[in-house]
């Protein structure tokens, strides 16, 4: 597959697992584009971090990972549909 086709196809993942546009849009704070550019980038640019506040103080926007363990252990090639 091409890039266009794994993106293409990483969205229908996306979509029957729930997470449709009405979904995306109850994200605030710029959640979605943080953990796009932390499956872009090459290598980790976090790691998760409590700070006995309950929040994390990362790029990763979320306290857990919600299954994403393989986030940045991939080819760059299988990440970027990722973002």
């Amino acid at each position: 597959m091409n890039g266009v086709q794994l993106i293409e196809a990483e969205r229908k993942n996306h979509l029957a697992r729930g997470y449709d546009a009405a979904h995306d849009d109850a994200h605030g704070d710029h959640e979605l584009a943080s953990a796009a550019a932390c499956y872009a980038v090459p290598a980790p640019i976090y790691t998760i971090e409590f700070c006995g506040d309950g929040d994390t103080h990362d790029v990763w926007p979320w306290n857990d990972y919600a299954g994403d363990v393989g986030v940045n252990v991939g080819s760059s090639r299988q990440c970027l549909p990722l973002s």
